[in-house]
């Protein structure tokens, strides 16, 4: 019984990690199109607007 926990610990652990994992790629993803996003306008000289960015970033 004493194994059979310690083996669903285990289980549990490594998904969560899992699930951090690409939560963090996700994250990651999304800051880079935004960093390249307000590049972008700042060259063209148009106002960055976060907001309408995250949700366009959501809807694709």
């Amino acid at each position: 019984m004493l194994v059979f926990s310690i083996l669903a610990i285990i289980f549990v652990i490594s998904r969560s990690n899992e699930a951090i994992k690409l939560l963090n790629n996700r994250v990651n993803m999304h800051s880079g199109i935004l960093k390249k996003m307000k590049k972008g306008n700042k060259k063209m000289g148009m106002p960055f607007a976060e907001e309408d960015a995250i949700k366009n970033i959501l809807n694709s």
